[in-house]
């Protein structure tokens, strides 16, 4: 059994087996490969300095191994997006660590292959508060960004991303949870949100559902 620690997310792989990543303990993350009953076949953790790695989605990787990403967080640090490629072993090949400039930062919660790239989405956080948004990215087969399209928020909210979905090669499901901005903090009312986008990113229906406060 596992005791330490929570999984985020797991996937069937191509050996029968199982891929699951979560947190470890304060301020790490692990991923863990199991056989198709369960029992263990590796274990691998990761921190980072000064700042708290959160590994949230796991794919195949398209020329072999595994990609993770997720979210890197800390004081002065801001939001950073990890890529990090593991061998069939749970080798690390490398880790690379995305911001899209000095002044903002980026997550990324969801990754899947399509068209021989990563789609991958998360939330962008600009230098001003109150912004946060969800985003696109696509990436080569090194997860390097080649493309990255911020969705517009809703008015007046922080709207951070819950899941997404490739429905077809050229259609992108969001769903999302915006929190009203109020005197500096994102803790007003609270709203959900479903769109679709194209493959570049461009709204082609949304949907916004009020909750209760």
């Amino acid at each position: 059994s596992f005791s330490d620690g929570s999984f985020w997310d797991i996937k069937k792989v191509s050996d029968g087996g199982y891929l699951t990543c979560g947190f470890s303990g304060p301020f790490m993350s692990q991923v863990l490969k199991v056989d198709s009953v369960g029992n263990l076949q590796w274990r691998r953790e990761f921190s980072y300095s000064g700042g708290t790695i959160s590994l949230l989605n796991v794919v195949e990787a398209y020329n072999g191994g595994y990609i993770i990403v997720g979210e890197v967080y800390g004081p002065g640090i801001g939001h950073l997006a990890p890529f990090i490629r593991l061998s069939n072993m749970g080798e690390v090949i490398w880790q690379k660590f995305y911001r899209p400039s000095v002044d903002s930062s980026i997550n990324a919660l969801v990754i899947e292959k399509v068209s021989n790239q990563y789609v991958v989405s998360g939330s962008f956080f600009p230098s001003s508060m109150g912004n946060q948004s969800p985003c696109i990215m696509r990436l080569d087969t090194n997860c390097d960004v080649r493309y990255l399209k911020i969705i517009p928020n809703l008015p007046g909210h922080c709207e951070g991303l819950q899941d997404f979905k490739v429905k077809y090669p050229n259609k992108y499901v969001f769903s999302t949870i915006a929190l009203g901005y109020n005197g500096g903090f994102c803790n007003g009312p609270i709203k959900a949100r479903i769109f679709i986008t194209d493959s570049i990113g461009t709204m082609l229906a949304s949907n916004i559902f009020n909750t209760q406060q």
